[in-house]
């Protein structure tokens, strides 16, 4: 498993601009993180939001955290500003300005996750990265990797899944 704190310490160095809630992913000393890479103009990203809120709620012992996928000239469309600033989320939003968490994690497609876990020294690794289900569409998904793995870990067990394919829309670099 790859160290996380390598990974926060990066991010901490170059100075990622974010939302204060950026501050708060780092600050967190949850056992278990969740980041989940959203953008507000893909339905496959879309269909995925009450299900990750429900896991918010059946899993508030962790922490969640979306990550905006969508590039700085989108984020000055009022529609995907209010995407992200209504309640529709159950979790904090960072504004991944220069998208330094999406290059740090290789985030292809939304939506895609990050699930990471204090290991016994500390530090955070990374358990699993991919797709939150086996489907762009969640009504249509039989697997659904994320909700698995959080059930395993919250019983102490090991999670099922490394990784499984993200099968949203393709992240756009800039």
């Amino acid at each position: 498993m790859r160290s996380f704190l390598a990974v926060c310490c990066f991010l901490v160095c170059l100075g990622a601009e974010a939302r204060p809630q950026y501050n708060e992913f780092l600050n967190s000393t949850t056992d278990i993180k969740i980041l989940v890479f959203l953008s507000a103009k893909c339905p496959c990203s879309q269909s995925h939001v009450s299900h990750l809120n429900e896991l918010k709620t059946t899993f508030s012992e962790f922490s969640f955290f979306g990550v905006i996928t969508d590039s700085e000239k989108d984020l000055e469309n009022v529609a995907v500003e209010e995407y992200f600033s209504s309640n529709r989320f159950q979790f904090p939003i960072i504004e991944d300005k220069g998208q330094v968490l999406v290059k740090k994690f290789n985030a292809l497609k939304t939506p895609h996750v990050v699930l990471v876990q204090k290991s016994m020294s500390g530090s955070y690794e990374i358990v699993y990265e991919g797709g939150v289900s086996d489907n762009r569409d969640f009504d249509k998904s039989r697997v659904h990797y994320l909700a698995e793995d959080l059930r395993a870990l919250k019983k102490g067990l090991k999670a099922p899944y490394r990784e499984g394919k993200s099968l949203g829309c393709y992240i756009r670099r800039f």
